[in-house]
Parts: C-alpha cells; sequence; structure tokens
C-alpha cells in the first residue's frame, strides 16, 4: 500500500508548477483565432499529454543529477534527492510515465506523424542533454530553447495549425533570453559552478551580453509581430508592457539566485501584473468580436 508521504513524494517528482511553461501549447491556436472552435476536452487532452511527457523528461533528469543535487541548497530538497523516492522507484516511475504518455499520444492523434514525431524529438533531446549534453557550452542553452519550440510545434500540429513566422521567431528569441537567464541565475549563486559542470565554461560578461542580445531579438520580434503579423492594430498596445517585462525579468534573474523561470514569474507580481494586462489586451483584440455577438447587449 503507498502511503501519504510516498504519494505527495511522486507529486512533487513530477513538478507540476512547470506545466506552465506547456501553456505555449495553446499559442499556436490561440494567436490564429480559432481557440473558441475546439472543445475543451480536445485541447486539455493535448496539453496533458505533453505535460505527462515533460513530467517523464524532469523525473529522468532529477535521477542523472542526484548526487549533485544533494549538495545543492535548494535542490537537496528534491524527492529523489533527498531520499523520498529510491534510484529504483524513480526509474520505475519515469518509465511508466513516459509509456503512457507515448501511448496516449499514439492512440489520440490516430498515430498522426506530426504530433507524435515532435514528442519523440522531445523526449531525445531532453534525455541527451541529461546524460551529457547540458555540460557543452552554447548546446545546452540549444535544447533548453528547443523545448520551448517544441511546445509551441506540438501545439500548432496538434490542431492542423501552421505556426505564423513572426510567432516563431519571438519564442524562439524569448526561449534563449529565459534559458541565458537561468545560466546566469545560476552562474551568481556562490555555489553555482560546484552544482552544474557547464556554469565553470560560463563568464558572466559572457551571460550577461547574450541575454541582452535575445532581448532585444525578442523585442523586435514581438514588435514586428504586432505590428505586420497579427492584423490587430490594438496589439501594438501591448508592447510598452512586454518591453517592461523583459526589464523586469533580467533585473529579477541578477538580484534573486537558485531561482528558475517558473519561480522567478510566479513569485513577482509585477511580472504577473504585466503579463496579466498584456494577456488581456491581446484576448479582447483577437477575441472581442466573436464574445461579443454573444452578448445581449
Amino acid at each position: 500500500m503507498i502511503d501519504g508521504h510516498f504519494f505527495f513524494a511522486v507529486i512533487r517528482l513530477f513538478k507540476l508548477k512547470h506545466y506552465l511553461k506547456n501553456i505555449l501549447i495553446f499559442f499556436p491556436v490561440f494567436f490564429s483565432g480559432k481557440l473558441l472552435e475546439y472543445s475543451f476536452g480536445f485541447l486539455l487532452q493535448c496539453f496533458l499529454i505533453f505535460s505527462l511527457l515533460s513530467s517523464a523528461v524532469y523525473i529522468f533528469n532529477d535521477l542523472c543529477d542526484m548526487e549533485k543535487d544533494r549538495r545543492h541548497p535548494q535542490k537537496c530538497k528534491r524527492p529523489l534527492a533527498a531520499g523520498d523516492i529510491s534510484r529504483s522507484a524513480g526509474v520505475v516511475i519515469f518509465l511508466l510515465t513516459s509509456v503512457i504518455a507515448c501511448c496516449w499520444g499514439y492512440f489520440f492523434f490516430n498515430s498522426a506523424k506530426l504530433p507524435l514525431t515532435v514528442m519523440g524529438l522531445y523526449l531525445i533531446l531532453n534525455i541527451g542533454y541529461s546524460l551529457k549534453w547540458k555540460n557543452i557550452p552554447v548546446c545546452d542553452l540549444a535544447i533548453l530553447a528547443s523545448g520551448f519550440l517544441l511546445r509551441l510545434l506540438y501545439g500548432g500540429c496538434s490542431c492542423n495549425i501552421t505556426v505564423s513566422s513572426w510567432l516563431y521567431l519571438t519564442v524562439l528569441a524569448v526561449s534563449f533570453y529565459m534559458g541565458i537567464g537561468k545560466r546566469l541565475n545560476e552562474k551568481l549563486n556562490p555555489q553555482g559552478d560546484s552544482t552544474r559542470t557547464v556554469l565553470s565554461l560560463y563568464s558572466k560578461n559572457y551571460l550577461e551580453n547574450q541575454m541582452s542580445l535575445a532581448a532585444t531579438l525578442g523585442i523586435v520580434f514581438y514588435s514586428q509581430w504586432s505590428a505586420l503579423g497579427s492584423q490587430k492594430e490594438t496589439l501594438l498596445w501591448t508592447v510598452p508592457f512586454v518591453i517592461l517585462a523583459f526589464f523586469r525579468y533580467s533585473y529579477v534573474v541578477e538580484n534573486k539566485n537558485n531561482e528558475d523561470p517558473v519561480q522567478i514569474i510566479l513569485k513577482d507580481r509585477m511580472l504577473l501584473v504585466l503579463g496579466a494586462i498584456t494577456g488581456l489586451i491581446i484576448f479582447i483584440s483577437i477575441y472581442g468580436d466573436k464574445i461579443s455577438a454573444f452578448l445581449p447587449f
């Protein structure tokens, strides 16, 4: 019989808070203006399938990093590093999670090649990342960014929607920006170099410069998308809020150690407010006319 302590340890192992990243799955259908054409059940299953697969990736990475995590001030509390779940149990949970996610995706998408290919590529890249590639400078950043891009492509092919060029470029730049920000945040931690091998191969100056470059590209690409790619002039109103979000994220990265991108976003009120304002303007711009048709006034 599974006791409560083990059950909640498994829940923590799945890293549910990181499912926030999987919202990218909905970007293609949302920005295409076709969100209301799909059933909630269909979109929910698309989300859960990829979320389960991402949990398998997190579990595998924790299995590979158990010993290093035990020397980290925060990561030592992870279920595997803390000994709440044994290595053998972790391996079994990883295998079950990945097999269930792949089988569920296979039957749900009726063996369609594109979404299954994206899922397979995501799994392979992240297994390679956990085993070796995370220790190779720039290669680690590329794989971190690919995780966001594959979420975007998975959402597009799941709903049979082509991802627009400007949206692709924007997500690409923002993905590198957040990935480099994660490395910079870790680098600023006094114990950073000892807990992640690749950090000793990066200089603080290099990471800061590349983060600034990625931020510049992200702002430019988003501005181009809002002006040219969306065909909604009101989306230009969101550009100042997006610029402020970039500024705020960079500030938090340099002033709070041991925080991953999800924690930074969820814990910072200013980022949450800027995100809410931007999201509301975008939603009204794209879906305002459709929703107003159902209103009695």
